[in-house]
């Protein structure tokens, strides 16, 4: 790691030398700690000591030594925290989420990606037990579950859709969460009147509403059939992005078995990557080598949702050469924790596996680790504000966004650290995060969520996922025989047994 005293963080940051402490208002200064900022030059990582962070409304006004705080200026405005011995980051940034699904919690323990599409995101299902009041609460609950795990930034790609109700109501949640983040409602074909034209004006509609109420929640867009939709649709559609000023467009890319074509180089075909907004494509298990060069020359992203890929054996072997334009996500909630640390850690000590294992197999010996735990935090953090086209997002520096993140350094699992990022990406979990900041305001403080309607958020979304589960529950699960979506057929794998004798323990 670069020296704490390099010249390129305090050319930066030495806020002291250019005002009083005590000329700002609504400020928080966090003195003491060890904070992970950004080193622009050789793109790493920037550790600093026994530094203070100093946020004014809902930027980051310096980062500097706290034996240069001045603190002699400090009036009692300013909110002061001793912040000895913690880590602060910057929050973490999730490019692809359905937060809607936080109710289906623990269904999909054991299912597979064919049963999900078939059952639990058919949205003939869904209409009968998801209304409005649902839709909310499992968003908002979604969206708290987020904060609380030190996500900051959430572009949430909004599949309960519908019809109109259901979509208001996601959005709703979105504004009121606090959470930073984009709103993707998946465009289409949808079931009864709500057509693209009814789609479209609503899109427009929120996406004023949004400006109006919350500086921190923008429109995106989703679409997921411009492999198979049906022609004059992918038209409107097309026509309709290209007017939107959209902040980000969503598709699923994975490929094979799967289908879901929807490639880099199908969407260049449809002069979709040379537009002002930038494109996630999801996944993006089939990629090639042309979708890469399309990727790099246009600066569009991927978004890597490694656990839930890897619980349905999606083909990850080629996303890791793509990892200079790609950012992380949990992808859906329903199947796995919301945290993106589990993500990084899992992408990490996944890609070094797979990077490891030609060598293994011809019987020589990795001399060196092919990637870091910086990498993994980047993924993170900064990777998903480029991803964004957001410079200001996943950064601790002066100018940028005030998101931060700060885990208690002193706790059990964590003391003892002397690389402050490897701490992060290889020991830390949410009980570890005492505080969360999003544009400067506080969400999470002293490990508690502060807003002060979360019990009721909280009762709510009891009511509302008991009735989620009972539905899903009265359901046989479908039988998966004969073929795939795609034309491929079902396969049977015999299960692991982990039980001597009679039983397998499944």
């Amino acid at each position: 790691m670069p020296s704490p005293h390099n010249s390129l963080s305090w050319r930066q940051c030495i806020l002291s030398l250019i005002f009083p402490l005590s000329a700002l208002a609504q400020s928080t200064l966090f003195e003491h700690a060890t904070i992970v900022s950004y080193d622009e030059a050789n793109g790493i990582p920037l550790v600093l000591r026994d530094s203070s962070l100093l946020i004014t409304n809902d930027r980051i006004a310096g980062i500097f030594p706290t034996s240069r705080s001045n603190t002699s200026n400090v009036t009692t405005s300013i909110d002061r925290i001793d912040a000895t011995g913690d880590i602060i980051v910057p929050g973490f940034i999730d490019t692809h989420r359905h937060s809607w699904q936080t109710a289906q919690r623990t269904i999909a323990g054991n299912a597979t990606l064919a049963e999900y599409i078939a059952h639990w995101t058919n949205t003939t299902l869904l209409a009968e037990v998801y209304d409005g009041d649902i839709i909310y609460d499992s968003q908002l609950l979604g969206f708290l579950e987020a904060i609380d795990a030190g996500v900051t930034t959430i572009v949430d790609l909004a599949s309960a859709t519908w019809n109109e109700e259901v979509t208001r109501a996601a959005h709703r949640a979105h504004l009121d969460s606090g959470i930073r983040g984009i709103f993707a409602p998946q465009v289409g074909a949808k079931p009864g009147n709500f057509t693209l034209k009814a789609q479209f004006e609503l899109w427009r509609e929120l996406q004023v509403h949004s400006q109006e109420q919350s500086n921190l929640i923008s429109m995106g867009l989703a679409y997921e059939t411009f492999d198979i939709g049906a022609p004059a649709e992918i038209e409107q559609v097309v026509e309709f992005i290209r007017g939107s000023n959209a902040t980000v467009l969503e598709t699923h890319f994975v490929g094979g078995v799967d289908g879901n074509e929807n490639s880099p180089s199908l969407l260049a075909s449809l002069g979709l990557l040379n537009l002002s907004m930038p494109v996630i494509f999801i996944h993006s298990n089939g990629i090639t080598p042309t979708d890469a060069t399309l990727l790099r020359r246009f600066n569009h992203y991927i978004s890597t949702a490694v656990g839930y890929e890897m619980s349905h054996g999606a083909d990850l072997t080629r996303t890791i050469h793509m990892s200079d334009q790609a950012s992380l996500s949990v992808g859906t909630n329903y199947a796995q924790s919301g945290d993106l640390m589990s993500q990084a850690r899992l992408w990490l000590q996944r890609g070094r596996d797979q990077l490891y294992g030609p060598e293994r197999a011809n019987w020589r010996v990795p001399a060196n680790n092919p990637i870091s735990t910086n990498q993994a935090f980047l993924l993170a953090t900064r990777s998903g504000g480029l991803a964004l086209r957001r410079p200001d997002l996943g950064v601790l520096q002066a100018g940028a966004k005030a998101d931060v993140v700060v885990f208690d350094g002193t706790a059990p699992g964590l003391l003892g650290f002397n690389d402050p990022v490897a701490a992060i990406v290889m020991h830390s979990h949410v009980g570890q995060i005492k505080h969360v900041l999003i544009d400067g305001e506080w969400r999470k403080r002293d490990g508690r969520l502060v807003d002060e309607g979360v019990e009721q958020v909280r009762q709510r979304f009891l009511s509302s996922s008991r009735r989620v589960q009972r539905f899903w529950t009265s359901l046989p699960r479908p039988v998966l025989e004969g073929q795939w979506l795609t034309g491929a057929p079902y396969s049977r794998i015999p299960q692991c047994d982990v039980v001597r004798g009679t039983g397998s323990g499944y």
